[in-house]
């Protein structure tokens, strides 16, 4: 979730709705928080279900990516340890 604060707001920069509530005061501290978007909720539901997967392992280092993809690449000798089945 992103937030801004904004110290030392004016309040005659705020819409009308706002400065009624407000009151007297001529600045306030303003904190504007996002709510997540359903986007990113279903990309977390998604990588959940992924790793939630028997058998899935994530990958522990740049190297391995790089070995793998080198070998789907070449497509020559034997594969990665980790996709290894002996």
């Amino acid at each position: 979730m992103n937030e801004i604060v904004k110290p030392h707001y004016p309040v005659e920069r705020l819409p009308e709705d706002l400065r009624r509530e407000i009151g007297d005061a001529s600045h306030v501290t303003l904190r504007i928080e996002t709510e997540p978007s359903a986007r990113r909720e279903r990309l977390a539901d998604l990588r959940a279900r992924i790793l939630a997967q028997p058998g899935f392992h994530p990958y522990e280092s740049t190297q391995e990516v790089v070995d793998m993809v080198r070998w789907i690449r070449d497509a020559d000798g034997d594969p990665p340890e980790r996709w290894s089945r002996r």
